[in-house]
């Protein structure tokens, strides 16, 4: 057994230096995609509370990505427009978790989110301490222009 130590690790120097004569360098540059060109999309939607099948009020949202996570920053009101706010949260892995700003006070939302690539859908169903209900938006992509 002690006799085989060296043998093998001889082996593996010669396959080793084998492979890096036979290797070849790549030619020109390797060109990482830019970030700057990448596409923004935008969610336009609707909200309402768990138990009502009515609307209770609109959202739009912009959606950034950002290392492994997608940063959403929107805005938010009622039908009536009594109240409306900002929309700020993070998604990652389809859980959000954000806060919602009103006028004078700041609400912690959490949600699942689920994501139809074929008909460009998003629906959430989401929970504050008040209350819960959901949420569905049409995404759609803003190209940059060249």
């Amino acid at each position: 057994m002690k006799k085989m130590v060296p043998i093998v690790i001889i082996g593996i120097m010669a396959l080793s230096i084998c492979a890096s004569a036979l290797a070849k360098p790549m030619m020109g540059k390797i060109e990482k995609p830019r970030t700057d060109k990448i596409c923004r999309l935008k969610i336009l939607g609707k909200w309402g509370y768990i138990g009502d099948n009515e609307t209770k009020g609109y959202f739009v949202a912009k959606i950034k990505r950002v290392r492994r996570v997608f940063v959403i920053r929107g805005m938010w009101n009622t039908t009536d427009n009594a109240e409306k706010g900002r929309i700020f949260g993070v998604v990652k892995r389809c859980y959000f978790n954000g806060i919602i700003r009103t006028a004078n006070k700041t609400i912690p939302v959490i949600g699942l989110l689920r994501i139809d690539r074929n008909k460009h859908i998003m629906r959430m169903k989401w929970m504050t301490p008040q209350g819960y209900g959901w949420a569905v938006g049409k995404i759609k992509v803003e190209r940059p222009s060249i």
